[in-house]
């Protein structure tokens, strides 16, 4: 197991304390907290491997792969679960 370096590790424990000092201040003025992630999808997407049982071939239509750019966009809270979905055409 690979262990963090020690001036990398005091700077990301320092991070942390103003994350969580930050985050309280939001929680005090009762502001709502969303946790967003992100993730892009590009025709190099295609897992070009695949299982199929004996005597079967996978196929693919081309033209479901080689779609273009799309970014999917999710954003969470404590109150209302999934909070909102955004899908993209081009990268933003």
């Amino acid at each position: 197991m690979k262990y963090m370096p020690e001036a990398q590790m005091k700077t990301f424990q320092e991070r942390c304390v103003i994350v969580y000092a930050q985050l309280r201040q939001v929680q005090y003025q009762q502001r709502r907290i969303l946790y967003l992630d992100e993730i892009c999808f590009t025709k190099l997407s295609f897992q070009g491997k695949e299982w199929s049982g004996k005597n079967t071939n996978l196929a693919v239509d081309q033209r479901d792969i080689y779609t273009g750019y799309h970014v999917a966009i999710a954003a969470i809270s404590e109150e209302k679960g999934v909070d909102q979905i955004m899908i993209y055409s081009a990268a933003i």
